[in-house]
């Protein structure tokens, strides 16, 4: 037996936090109905059905309202805007309507990371003594890597932030970007303390994500367009530091060959960018078996400059030992060289007080 496809009228329709419920009530298989009081409304397109209705302080609204309810027989309402959430509210009490109104407070809703941001900041940074970087400029940092996708941890951020003030100058390579969650905070630090630019690496293949220690890695990523991702690292890194980052779509391996070189990197999306070609942070967060955490370390790491930093991601991992294995062969024949060390979140941070030359 069928169920009856749930129906959602979603007034105003125009707003971002309308259209990402729209989508999601796409894939929960309802039937969405849209509706504006604009005459030109280009997400119309993104509705089952439209509507168009009078503003909602005319004369007429009330009257066209329950007329689009009763045709399409309505179960819910969702309005993002708190002034028309009002006015549905009273028509809703007046008529004893059978659909429900819901809505995710309006306006608020817009303010939750940059609150997010701004609690972040004082919960990692206000009790270290003086802050690495003052409060709007931390509250920012967390705030743009709260807007993109990833798995890099708020701890490994705040890592970033406390250890870039001691970074020296050179070129920040970050191998496995993903949507650049760590690269923008990286990219953002890098610009304010004066360091170099920053070189992402990502084949964004989702051959190249396959693990040899799967962990259920393998199957997870098969879901992922890595077009996209990529799209949306451009999109990321475009709006915030277009002048100071830069990418190669391809193997760290394939990369380094490049990056040996010295050459200037031009993209179409980013244009010219130049390095210096020596490494003040090295962030290797790639392919996390063994052999291949092993490989970006032995040829990246003899550019990394005295004093710089080499960050291992996912050195406490529940998907594979490739990191954590690495990280300690590391951390045993380097100890010498190594100034400082320690664990945020599930990564590594080295720094070392000269350049090595790893062969494991």
């Amino acid at each position: 037996m069928s169920q009856t496809k749930k129906t959602i009228l979603i007034f105003p329709f125009g707003p971002p936090a309308s259209i990402s419920h729209a989508k999601a009530c796409e894939n929960m298989g309802y039937q969405v109905i849209g509706a504006s009081s604009l005459t030109l409304e280009p997400t119309r397109k993104l509705a089952d059905h439209w509507v168009q209705l009078p503003f909602f302080n005319a004369p007429n609204f009330e009257t066209e309202l329950l007329q689009c309810l009763l045709t399409f027989d309505v179960d819910e309402i969702y309005c993002c805007h708190p002034v028309v959430y009002g006015r549905l509210a009273e028509i809703s009490s007046n008529h004893h309507l059978h659909a429900t109104l819901k809505s995710n407070s309006g306006w608020q809703e817009e303010f939750t990371n940059f609150r997010t941001a701004e609690t972040l900041a004082d919960l990692y940074h206000s009790a270290k003594g003086i802050p690495p970087l003052p409060h709007p400029h931390l509250a920012s940092i967390y705030y743009q890597t709260l807007t993109i996708p990833g798995w890099c941890s708020t701890e490994k951020i705040a890592a970033f932030i406390d250890i870039f003030n001691s970074v020296p100058r050179g070129d920040i390579v970050e191998i496995g970007v993903w949507c650049g969650k760590s690269a923008t905070a990286l990219a953002m630090l890098a610009k304010h303390f004066g360091q170099g630019k920053l070189l992402c690496i990502d084949p964004w293949a989702n051959i190249n994500t396959f693990q040899k220690e799967d962990g259920g890695v393998n199957g997870a990523m098969l879901n992922f367009d890595m077009d996209e991702v990529w799209r949306h690292f451009t999109c990321s890194m475009l709006s915030l530091v277009p002048n100071h980052v830069n990418y190669i779509r391809a193997t760290s391996a394939k990369a380094h060959a490049f990056y040996e070189k010295g050459a200037s990197l031009k993209t179409a999306e980013f244009g010219k960018t130049s390095y210096m070609g020596e490494i003040a942070l090295l962030h290797i967060d790639g392919n996390h078996d063994q052999d291949i955490v092993t490989q970006d370390l032995n040829k990246w790491c003899p550019h990394l400059v005295a004093n710089g930093w080499l960050v291992i991601d996912d050195y406490v991992h529940a998907w594979g030992q490739g990191p954590r294995i690495v990280g300690d062969a590391f951390l045993t024949k380097y100890s010498g060289e190594i100034v400082r060390s320690f664990v945020s979140g599930s990564a590594l941070f080295i720094q070392l007080g000269s350049t090595v030359t790893p062969q494991f």
